[in-house]
């Protein structure tokens, strides 16, 4: 469960290989995401096509469903209302990954594993 202040966000990340899930139990998110094979072979940086942006509404009561190869950023657009969601991963998150993004530039900037949270 993730309590979200207003205008909070995640920034962009993916979750190491995990599928996941989550919904809005409270309020609303806004999901951004790119559905993207990661860099891997020590490449720190992907440009990406035109196409692979996409934008999401989740209200409470909607949720989604992702798969290994999802990067994505959260946000609360809320200035004033809190938002509250539930999240689910399998297998259990060994690590995340966090991003930077510059336009059609995404940089891997950290890999954070699970002790660090």
């Amino acid at each position: 469960m993730i309590g979200w202040p207003p205008g909070a966000e995640t920034g962009w990340h993916d979750h190491g290989g995990s599928r996941g899930a989550f919904a809005t139990a409270a309020g609303l998110l806004r999901e951004s995401s790119i559905a993207v094979e990661l860099p891997t072979g020590g490449r720190q940086v992907l440009e990406l096509a035109d196409d692979m942006d996409r934008q999401r509404e989740l209200p409470a009561g909607r949720g989604r469903t992702f798969g290994p190869h999802h990067v994505h950023q959260v946000v609360n657009p809320s200035r004033a209302e809190h938002a509250v969601s539930v999240h689910v991963y399998y297998p259990p998150l060994p690590l995340m990954r966090r991003y930077t993004r510059d336009g059609r530039i995404l940089r891997l900037a950290t890999t954070e594993q699970s002790q660090e949270w």
